[in-house]
């Protein structure tokens, strides 16, 4: 991305979030995003997962332009080629650890009911938690709800896995399974992006990039991984 703007507006209060932002991000590296709270780290993450539009500047997602794309067309690309985990988890407690994971295949997955059933059970055993298929998010404990988080991120085969602070709401020792398990699981193929306030965490990347009010500063290469 270069040049990347983006202001939010509340009548005549206007923030802005990010500012000429420029980032190259790698096939198949694992990038740490840092900085102090409201910098413009989730901003940032929002709009490289297609969930918030900028305002000007041009971002382009595997050779796709993302500012020409319609809705439905960013919706296409979101469901097919990128992976969410969430700090706050955000299963649907209706349903079970394997419908959790199974949903994004209901919208874009043409395979065999069976053979997405394999691929989910495949997933939910390399996080840990094939012991768990019909369990609800309400009968796990935080770190098992951002496993089958994780393997809901990995079920369309993302080339891009965007995890917004995922150890935030677990204590430090889960967290540090949680983030060997991302970069474990990062060996599928994908691009693997964080945000995190825990700098520990943060140099377990490849390379590190600061955000502070809205602007990107000085990029760390780690290459612990």
């Amino acid at each position: 991305m270069s040049q990347l703007c983006k202001t939010y507006r509340a009548g005549e209060i206007q923030t802005s979030a990010l500012k000429s932002v420029d980032l190259e991000i790698h096939s198949n590296e694992s990038l740490a995003i840092t900085g102090a709270s409201g910098g413009g780290k989730s901003t940032l993450l929002a709009v490289m997962g297609l969930l918030e539009s900028f305002d000007s500047g041009r971002y382009l997602l595997n050779g796709i332009d993302v500012k020409q794309l319609s809705f439905d067309e960013a919706c296409r690309i979101r469901n097919r080629y990128i992976g969410f985990v969430f700090q706050s988890f955000q299963l649907i407690e209706s349903m079970s650890v394997q419908d959790n994971v199974m949903l994004p295949l209901r919208y874009g997955s043409k395979k065999p009911v069976a053979e997405q059933v394999d691929w989910v059970h495949f997933l939910l055993e390399q996080v840990g938690m094939s012991h768990r298929l019909t369990h609800r998010p309400s009968q796990l404990s935080g770190g098992q709800q951002q496993r089958v988080a994780i393997a809901r991120a990995l079920v369309m085969q993302p080339l891009l896995i965007l995890a917004d602070e995922p150890t935030g709401n677990l204590d430090s020792k889960t967290a540090v399974e949680i983030i060997d398990l991302l970069f474990k699981l990062q060996s599928f193929g994908a691009t693997l992006v964080y945000v995190t306030h825990d700098s520990a965490l943060a140099e377990q990347a490849q390379r590190i990039v600061q955000i502070n009010d809205g602007e990107t500063g000085v990029a760390g290469a780690i290459s612990r991984r």
